[in-house]
């Protein structure tokens, strides 16, 4: 499911699409369920870590994964000060 069948266009990000999962990056083991108004499951195989997020987006679906990815990602990378 997650094997790309499909290069989306510029309204997509141009990420892959397989079987109900999109893979963003070309070079990176990362894949995510995109649902209507926000909804998405991100995974990255090679970090080892999932997000699940809820809520309402701008009408691109790779905003998402943008988000995840800069500002998520890095919040959960940062080292502990405890």
């Amino acid at each position: 499911m997650t094997t790309p069948h499909l290069k989306l266009g510029e309204r997509f990000g141009f990420m892959n699409y397989g079987y109900l999962w999109y893979k963003p990056f070309d070079d990176r083991h990362v894949y995510c369920a995109i649902g209507d108004s926000g909804n998405i499951i991100y995974t990255d195989k090679d970090l080892g870590i999932s997000v699940g997020m809820t809520g309402t987006f701008k009408p691109r679906i790779f905003d998402r994964v943008e988000f995840i990815e800069k500002k998520i990602l890095p919040a959960v990378a940062a080292p502990s000060n405890n």
